[in-house]
């Protein structure tokens, strides 16, 4: 089960956090619901990864919810790309539910050395 030294528990439901992700732990129609909130890039990923990996084979049934989820980038892909592996290897049905592409930007971007393109 989760780490409980890292949990704060309320009413039926739990919360593992560090840094700008965290994760709410509820029940629904007798599926485990794990909520990803915040930010999941490198430092999101990390801090949560122990909770998700735990929470996906802690219950036969699990969906991982990404509607309070703000941002999110390779680093957070490859984990639920993990936590949906582990999943199906543990025999747990596992949803992800509320994954949405954002709006396309207009206007100048900023590549890997900073200096701005398009404008």
């Amino acid at each position: 089960m989760l780490d409980e030294t890292r949990l704060e528990t309320r009413a039926g439901e739990a919360t593992a956090w560090k840094s700008a992700a965290w994760m709410e732990v509820t029940e629904e129609r007798g599926a485990l619901v794990l909520d990803v909130c915040g930010v999941l890039d490198s430092a999101g990923s990390s801090a949560i990864a122990p909770y998700l990996m735990a929470g996906v084979v802690s219950a036969p049934s699990v969906t991982i919810d990404l509607r309070k989820l703000a941002f999110c980038d390779a680093f957070g892909l490859a984990l639920l790309d993990r936590a949906v592996e582990r999943a199906q290897a543990a025999g747990t049905r596992i949803r992800v539910t509320n994954l949405e592409l954002p709006e396309r930007r207009s206007g100048p971007e900023v590549g890997a050395t900073g200096a701005q393109r398009g404008a």
